[in-house]
């Protein structure tokens, strides 16, 4: 019994110790553990021509670190990479994902990203945008659907901004018919609207005002509408040129070698380009009534910027699938044929533009340049006045090109300023100074403010240069108008040749894009005599345009972003709803797009030659 009873105590205790050591050697999840599952989609990268080869996560957390990659896979190949890792005090971690491996690697350029509503969980997905901070895919983002609750709060934020900080609000639009527009689109927004939805309804209500400088442009969106808009593959394979309301290819990086230069694009998806046109005129931002500039707007430039026809097109004619079926005009034969190109992303035509074309600009220096088209013909081109964004010195270039020009003797000069949207005043008091023979009274035109200090409602919505302009109370008088004028504005200055200024004739090429400091420029140039405008009608408008300082409103709900100008002119009564007409105008040519011919500069360099016979 003793011996029993001792075979049963050493049992129990044997079992005992098998089970402790059992459950020593079970691994055994702490509370600060957590099983994350870590997913980034590569699908916007892949559709603009990235080659994914190895996809890593880097963390400052075990099993991650910064010099290691943790590999992520594809397995379903959808375009998301993916890989699940047991993170130890998920709090603390941050990571970022990378490409490639080794010392070949990129880096995303968002801040470190750290988990987020992890507390409480075992496990996690942490799903990302490549180098992005959302947190949505591009599919959910463009399905996802904004309450009208939220809608009716933008609308109140915009009506508000609007009005209060707006200076030529009504310039345009009567108020009654401002308030109308308002009320439609209140109407529109008592359903739930997705975003892009939103920014079609917001972009189309921002247009009747009418300003050239209020807009739903695309250079300050925000991510998500980045996202939805600006990153959709539903992008034409070919740039534009617009002659007289017809569409024309310009450059075309299609894989159908067909579409040559020249060929008219009558229809798109069944739609006359007619019509197309028509309906983006609509909701294209110009100063008044100047269609000139809207259409100029309208060109697709394929790469830099986006055109108008870029950002509406598919939000007034959505896309099945990935495909144009096109209508198109030979522009030899005149015979029509049809013809199906792929649509593409902006970034992905702007890459195959870059590859295929190699006289396109890849930077803001490359905007400018001197050359010599003819004997004695100087040829200046000034393509952006957008400077602080240059890597040059560019007075020192302006500088450089006008003592370069003196040096050669040179007659006849060519100023080039077509394309050009503006930017800084001051490259343009610097090239007046070089090309003018005397000195002259210029009254600057007097700026007007609608408010002295932005409200706190709209102080969270806002965004400007350097955080100026929230109060703008001693640099502003009220004046007899209702508004506030610039006290520093009011006033006239003298502008004075320079000694080595240039000393021959000068002609000055101008287009509907010269808008805001371009636009002054020739409005300038052409009231002063100071050089023969050549070229078509100008963007802005002889009844005054607004810019300046801008406001940037980004609704919280729909997250449109809305450009708003903070000083404008006041009104010029008696003055013409139009742009600067040239001193000689000139007619574009289907026949000199499709030669490759400058159709402006050759009408120059014909005057030219008609004014050295005469002599």
């Amino acid at each position: 019994m003793n011996t029993l009873l001792l075979d049963v105590k050493g049992y129990l205790i044997t079992l005992i110790f098998s089970v402790s050591i059992l459950f020593l050697k079970t691994p055994v999840m702490s509370q600060d553990e957590i099983s994350v599952t870590f997913q980034v989609d590569l699908t916007q990268a892949m559709e603009n021509g990235r080659q994914i080869n190895k996809v890593g996560l880097r963390g400052s957390t075990l099993p991650l670190s910064w010099e290691e990659n943790y590999t992520l896979s594809d397995i379903d190949k959808d375009g998301i990479y993916e890989a699940t890792v047991m993170i130890d005090n998920p709090e603390s971690l941050e990571y970022k994902f990378v490409l490639g491996s080794g010392d070949q690697i990129e880096w995303e350029s968002v801040n470190n990203r750290k988990l987020q509503d992890q507390k409480g969980k075992s496990s996690l997905t942490a799903f990302s945008l490549w180098d992005s901070n959302l947190r949505m895919s591009k599919s959910d983002l463009v399905s996802y659907k904004v309450s009208p609750k939220g809608l009716q709060e933008d609308l109140k934020i915009l009506k508000k901004a609007l009005h209060e900080l707006h200076p030529g609000l009504t310039k345009h639009i009567n108020p009654e018919d401002l308030a109308s527009e308002f009320e439609k689109v209140s109407q529109v927004f008592e359903s739930p609207r997705t975003l892009r939805e939103a920014y079609k309804t917001i972009s189309q209500l921002v247009a009747k005002i009418e300003c050239g400088h209020t807009m739903t442009g695309a250079f300050n969106q925000s991510e998500e509408i980045e996202q939805v808009i600006l990153n959709q593959r539903d992008k034409l394979p070919f740039s534009t040129k617009i002659i007289d309301g017809r569409m024309y290819i310009h450059r075309n990086v299609s894989e159908n070698d067909r579409l040559v230069r020249g060929t008219e694009v009558i229809s798109i998806n069944g739609v006359e380009v007619r019509n197309i046109l028509k309906t983006l005129l609509a909701v294209t931002n110009a100063d008044g009534s100047n269609d000139a500039m809207r259409y100029d707007k309208m060109q697709i430039l394929g790469y830099g910027e986006h055109s108008t026809f870029d950002l509406y097109y598919t939000l007034f004619y959505p896309m099945i699938d990935d495909v144009f079926e096109l209508s198109l005009q030979d522009p030899k034969t005149k015979s029509h044929y049809k013809a199906s190109v792929k649509s593409l992303t902006f970034v992905r035509r702007e890459q195959l533009m870059f590859a295929s074309f190699s006289n396109i600009p890849k930077s803001y220096d490359d905007l400018w340049s001197l050359t010599y088209p003819s004997e004695n013909v100087a040829l200046l081109r000034l393509g952006t006045f957008v400077v602080w964004k240059m890597d040059m010195d560019w007075k020192k270039f302006m500088n450089d090109a006008f003592k370069e020009i003196n040096e050669k003797g040179i007659k006849y000069l060519i100023v080039d300023i077509r394309g050009n949207g503006g930017g800084l005043d001051e490259p343009s008091a610097v090239l007046m100074r070089n090309i003018i023979k005397k000195s002259f009274s210029i009254k600057a035109n007097q700026p007007y403010a609608k408010y002295i200090k932005v409200s706190d409602e709209l102080k969270p919505y806002l965004k400007t240069w350097g955080n100026k302009g929230f109060d703008i109370t001693n640099q502003v008088s009220l004046s007899d108008n209702g508004l506030y004028k610039s006290n520093s504005a009011d006033f006239e200055f003298t502008l004075s040749p320079t000694k080595d200024g240039f000393k021959g004739e000068t002609y000055v090429l101008a287009d509907a894009s010269n808008s805001s400091a371009t636009y002054i420029l020739s409005k300038t140039i052409k009231a002063n005599k100071v050089a023969t405008l050549v070229g078509q009608q100008t963007g802005g408008n002889l009844r005054g345009i607004n810019g300046g300082q801008m406001f940037f409103l980004e609704l919280p709900n729909s997250k449109v972003e809305v450009d708003i100008p903070l000083w404008g002119e006041g009104p010029r009564l008696g003055q013409p709803d139009r742009g600067v007409q040239p001193d000689v105008f000139v007619k574009r040519s289907v026949h000199d797009l499709i030669n490759e011919v400058d159709t402006e500069v050759e009408a120059v360099l014909f005057l030219i030659k008609g004014k050295s016979k005469d002599r």
